[in-house]
């Protein structure tokens, strides 16, 4: 967001998904929907509203973490080592595991499907998560790396990866706030 009804797009394509939480179709859906095609923005409107947010935060969260936690690592450098590539996917996984355990419908390619998005994206690419901690800016880091744990321990589940990296972002976050 750059600010109040403002949104400034960095990424590759400019799709967005959403729909009532309820399915069900309303006036402000309507106009939302106008509203985005109106501004050349590819509109989908999901089945499962909530498969599809998992779907996005299963990718976007390994991604986001893994390349802050590595100083700035763009997209393509993190699928092409075969360590942070594997750790990608495991992240990934603990994602994948943990929205199943809470009742979410997920195909079982998700991981796979995850990580072709990965591979077609630019090789220079990096996410919001990593140039706001690195630069000293609030983050999303507990509305996504912390989430991702919470709702793995909310499924009964560990999240190795995810705590992991959240706790050595925090660290990064909080003195790259105070060099600020």
């Amino acid at each position: 967001m750059a600010g109040p009804g403002e949104i400034r797009h960095a990424g590759t394509t400019c799709e967005v998904s959403f729909t009532a939480w309820d399915g069900q179709a309303s006036r402000q859906v309507t106009r939302l929907r106008e509203l985005f095609r109106e501004s050349q923005v590819t509109v989908t409107e999901p089945d499962d509203i909530w498969a599809t947010l998992w779907a996005k935060f299963l990718m976007v969260v390994p991604v986001g973490s893994l390349g802050a936690a590595t100083g700035g690592a763009t997209i393509g450098e993190l699928r092409s080592r075969s360590g942070t590539r594997q750790l990608l996917i495991a992240g990934m996984r603990e994602i994948y595991e943990a929205g199943l355990g809470l009742g979410i419908f997920l195909p079982d390619d998700a991981v796979d499907t995850a990580m072709g998005l990965v591979d077609r994206q630019s090789a220079g690419v990096t996410t919001s998560l990593q140039r706001d901690i690195l630069t000293g800016r609030r983050s999303e880091l507990d509305a996504w790396t912390g989430a991702a744990v919470r709702l793995a321990h909310d499924a009964g589940l560990s999240a190795p990866v995810h705590e992991l990296l959240y706790e050595l972002l925090a660290i990064r976050e909080s003195r790259a706030a105070e060099a600020a």
